[in-house]
């Protein structure tokens, strides 16, 4: 299995990790713009001076943006300039991918778009075959149907590829559904442990009753209403409880319980790590 192990790391005095483990997986990174995400993943793949210790296996990372950089004047160029400096690159996989992608590797890099260079950072890191893929926005230019096929080609390299361990940032939940299994919210510097999206909906019920009898089912469970709505006497609320919340207590209040689906799951996790963030700011 693989393993990157975080301790006690700092960086620019912008990022700050006391401790992270993660195993072979698919990790999303959340949060919003210059929160930490691209300076975690650069930090990890050792692109930053660093303190403290970090416990990797060989990776690779897909940078975003102004970031990309491409050798060579041609997509083709730069595949081969890869296939020296990586021993385990894959040119045959990355021409494929690409292809899939509908990027010409015969195209000049000048001419790229951004969307384009994406493709071919993203292309370039997971035909390297590293035990450790970083992805940073790796969605960003993209039109939908492309978002699309990169989520396919990505979701069926995990199947072939075993003990793989993916980071992928973004700062929309939607990039991270049905992809992800496990989140890190980073906020201002702050990186949260890996939170297991299935282990933690039954702590985001979605109640649904009168007014009386929401808050009722909320005081039973001594659980927080994080959003609030209403439609004549019936009341709508989303809230988080310190336990998964218990089906008799909604029984008993005479409220009907249902649940977040991932994106507002993934939403309502960045929400609350902002909101702990800014207390313990606020506390020190």
């Amino acid at each position: 299995m693989t393993h990157l192990k975080l301790q006690n790391v700092t960086c620019k005095r912008r990022l700050h990790v006391p401790h992270l483990v993660l195993n072979s997986g698919m990790y999303g990174l959340i949060g919003p713009n210059g929160a930490g995400k691209t300076t975690l993943l650069r930090t990890v793949a050792g692109f930053l001076p660093t303190k403290g210790s970090i416990d990797t296996p060989q990776v690779a990372i897909a940078r975003t943006g102004a970031d990309i950089l491409l050798s060579g004047s041609t997509v083709a160029q730069h595949l081969r300039a890869a296939e020296h400096v990586r021993e385990r690159f894959d040119v045959g996989y990355a021409e494929e991918l690409l292809d899939s992608l509908g990027v010409d590797k015969r195209s000049k890099n000048r001419s790229l778009s951004t969307g384009q260079r994406q493709l071919v950072a993203c292309a370039t890191a997971l035909a390297a075959r590293t035990p450790v893929t970083l992805l940073d926005e790796p969605f960003n230019g993209l039109d939908a149907p492309t978002r699309t096929r990169l989520r396919e080609l990505i979701i069926a390299h995990a199947a072939t590829t075993p003990d793989w361990l993916l980071a992928l940032s973004s700062h929309r939940a939607e990039d991270l559904v049905g992809l992800v299994d496990q989140v890190i919210t980073v906020h201002d510097g702050t990186v949260n442990k890996p939170t297991d999206l299935e282990s933690q909906r039954p702590h985001y019920p979605v109640l649904t009753g009168s007014a009386k009898d929401v808050e009722q089912a909320l005081a039973l469970a001594d659980a927080l209403p994080l959003h609030q709505s209403s439609l004549g006497s019936t009341a709508k609320v989303h809230a988080w409880s310190p336990v998964p919340f218990p089906a008799d207590t909604a029984a008993a209040a005479h409220v009907t319980v249902s649940y977040l689906d991932d994106g507002q799951l993934i939403d309502s996790l960045v929400s609350r790590a902002h909101e702990s963030t800014r207390t313990s700011q606020e506390e020190s």
